[in-house]
């Protein structure tokens, strides 16, 4: 059986996303270049969901960008996406990757 991932900005979203039947709620900030959230954020998400009865609900969430301050915020989420900024050229991994 499938799992439906919905990705939110904020607690309003993640509960309207719990009520409308998503298994998992990603926490991203779309103002950021790899939508890592701050983790003041991903903590109320977690409070408004445990609140509305959701406490079972994952939330995942990413650490692509300004790891050092926004790292804090895997305190409150159950999994995470770590992204890298690649240091090669797009033509560069187009030849190494074929």
């Amino acid at each position: 059986m499938g799992r439906l991932l919905v990705s939110v900005r904020g607690s309003n979203e993640a509960l309207a996303a719990a009520e409308g039947g998503a298994h998992i709620a990603d926490v991203e900030y779309p103002g950021s270049a790899l939508g890592t959230p701050y983790p003041l954020n991903i903590r109320a998400v977690r409070q408004r969901l445990d609140e509305a009865g959701f406490k079972d609900m994952p939330i995942s969430t990413n650490i692509g960008e300004e790891q050092p301050v926004r790292s804090t915020g895997l305190l409150w989420s159950t999994a995470m996406t770590v992204g890298f900024r690649p240091r090669r050229s797009f033509a560069t991994q187009k030849k190494t990757l074929g």
